[in-house]
This record gives structure tokens, C-alpha cells and sequence, in this order.
């Protein structure tokens, strides 16, 4: 790499971004367009003539190649977070796209010329791992919205086939088959792992390790109790329901009572930096001055423990547990 420049090499990095941003995009209009065609994930694999126990191996993350297998082996929280967020990515693919993400981020910076190379070497590292943890989060976060906003509607679907004297199995089984996803593939697994062997309490507890949702526990534990001693499981889980619904609605309620203090957070986080910024963009020796002085650092770290202080207070007060 010595016969190029710099500026080349950062060239060829974001060339080769742009190429896999393409590919993502290419995949990710694909995947959503065949969505449409079909109730859920699983139920898309099984008209497309797999057969169920394979389908189960696939939506279980069971058939990794070694590169991903070896990753999960040393960083397992990868992997459930792949898998909590539904997300098809291998971990192998997942690594790749960290590591571009670090090669564009200091391809970007070594255009500056300002910064040594180590600092962008730890930015790049830095932000080659975050970034993509980040999307993780906030896509397993989405889905677990998403489970928990259609869980009332799969339990009285499920109380529906009970009155009309089905079992509880056949009752999630009707789930599985008529709902969307995330609900319908992740009961969909439940069934086929009863089909291939296991009880009804191991299948609904892997579903509850599959789905840290806390709602589901409530199900779980109803149909637990309900199998060991007995009662009206349809009664419970319609009481459920209504339960869920209503501590949604007031969730809802919550939040858009909270609207303006939500906003107040963003600003006042905000507020620091933009001043920061706009007076070194106006006056460059406004913090010239005063750099080097002894003071300087523990005064600049006092307010940033202040500025973060009243961050965690007013997130702590607009925080509601239900």
C-alpha cells in the first residue's frame, strides 16, 4: 500500500463502503417485499417447501458455520443479541461490517491530517464496534415493542380457541399460524419444539429465554400453574389481556404527558456543546486563553459531572414504571 496516498486509500474505502451500503439496501427492500407474501417467517419457509425440522434449525440460529459458531463460543451476547432483535445476520457478517465501519471511520479521519495515528486507530475501533452494537440495540428494542404490543391480541386469539374447547397446544399453534411476525415465529418455534419432543413447560420457557419480554412470564406462568393444578386458563388469559391492554393505553397516556420533558432532555443535553461550538466558531481564541491553565481541566470536569448529574435526574423523573 506505500504506492498510495492517503487520500486514495480513503477513496477506495468509501468505494467499498458504497458497495456494501448497495448490498444492504438491495437485501434489506428484498426481504421486507417478500414479507408481504406471507403471515410470518416461519410459516414463508415452510410454503417454500423446507422441511418443519430444518425450518426449526434455521429460525434457532442452529446451522452457523464455524467462523460464527467459534464467535458465539467467545462472545455469546452477540449472538442473543442477533437473535433478539430477529435479525438473520451471522456473526461472521456481523464482525465484517464492524470491521468496514472502523476502516471507512478512519479512512474519514485520516483526511483531517490533525489527529495522530493513534487516537484514529482507537476511533476507529471505538466506533467500528459501536455503531453496530447500536443498530443491534435499537432493532431488539423495536421488536420487543412490536412482541409486546401484539401478545394481547395472540392471547385472546388463544382464549378464543379454548372456549371452543381446543387444547392450550392447539391454541398456540393458531397463534403461530395466523399472526405476524415477531409473535407468530417466535410461537411458531414453541410448536415445533412440542412437535419434536419437548413438553409444554420447556417449549414456553425457551420462548421466555428467546423473548426477555415481561409480559410473556405473566403467560408462562398462567399456563404453568394452570397445568399443574388446574382452573378457567381461558378466563385468566383474557383477564391478562386486559390487564396488558390497559397498562399500555396508560403508557401511552404517560408518554405524551411527558412529551415536553422528553424535549427538555434533548435540549438541555444538547445546550453545552452547541455553545461550546459556536463560540470557538466565532472567536477561535475564546478557549485559547485559558487551555493551558491549571484550573481548566478540573473546572471542565466539575461541569461535565454537573451537566450529566442533571441529565440522570430529569430522566429519572420522567421515568415510569408499570
Amino acid at each position: 500500500m506505500s504506492g498510495f496516498s492517503d487520500i486514495q486509500i480513503a477513496y477506495l474505502l468509501l468505494f467499498a463502503s458504497t458497495i456494501f451500503l448497495v448490498e444492504g439496501v438491495y437485501y434489506f427492500l428484498r426481504d421486507r417485499n417478500s414479507s408481504a407474501a406471507g403471515i410470518n417467517r416461519r410459516m414463508r419457509l415452510i410454503a417454500a417447501g423446507k422441511d418443519r425440522k430444518d425450518v426449526l434449525g434455521t429460525l434457532r440460529r442452529a446451522d452457523l458455520d464455524p467462523v460464527s459458531a467459534a464467535l458465539v463460543r467467545v462472545m455469546p451476547v452477540v449472538e442473543r443479541l442477533i437473535r433478539e432483535a430477529g435479525l438473520t445476520v451471522t456473526p461472521r457478517r456481523l464482525l465484517t461490517v464492524c470491521a468496514l465501519v472502523g476502516l471507512v471511520t478512519g479512512g474519514l479521519l485520516s483526511l483531517t491530517n490533525r489527529l495522530p495515528s493513534e487516537m484514529v486507530v482507537l476511533c476507529s475501533i471505538a466506533f467500528g464496534a459501536a455503531l453496530p452494537t447500536l443498530v443491534l440495540m435499537q432493532r431488539r428494542r423495536q421488536r420487543l415493542k412490536a412482541f409486546g404490543e401484539q401478545l394481547p391480541e395472540a392471547l385472546e386469539m388463544m382464549v378464543r380457541s379454548l372456549h371452543a374447547g381446543h387444547p392450550i397446544a392447539s391454541a398456540i399453534s393458531m397463534v403461530a399460524n395466523e399472526m405476524a411476525d415477531p409473535v407468530g415465529t417466535e410461537f411458531g418455534i414453541a410448536v415445533d419444539e412440542m412437535t419434536y419432543g419437548l413438553d409444554l413447560n420447556t417449549a414456553l420457557r425457551n420462548l421466555t429465554s428467546r423473548i426477555p419480554h415481561p409480559d410473556l412470564n405473566f403467560f408462562v406462568v398462567a399456563v404453568q400453574i394452570q397445568n399443574q393444578t388446574g382452573g378457567n386458563l381461558a378466563e385468566v388469559l383474557g383477564n391478562l389481556a386486559s390487564v396488558i391492554r390497559d397498562r399500555f393505553t396508560l403508557k401511552m397516556k404517560v408518554k405524551v404527558i411527558t412529551t415536553q420533558g422528553r424535549s427538555s432532555v434533548f435540549v438541555l443535553a444538547a445546550m453545552p456543546f452547541v455553545t461550546i461550538a459556536v463560540l470557538n466558531l466565532l472567536s477561535k481564541e475564546y478557549f485559547g486563553e485559558v487551555i493551558g491553565h491549571a484550573l481548566f481541566a478540573p473546572s471542565m470536569g466539575l461541569a461535565f459531572g454537573l451537566w450529566a448529574a442533571g441529565l440522570a435526574v430529569i430522566v429519572k423523573l420522567l421515568h415510569f414504571r408499570f
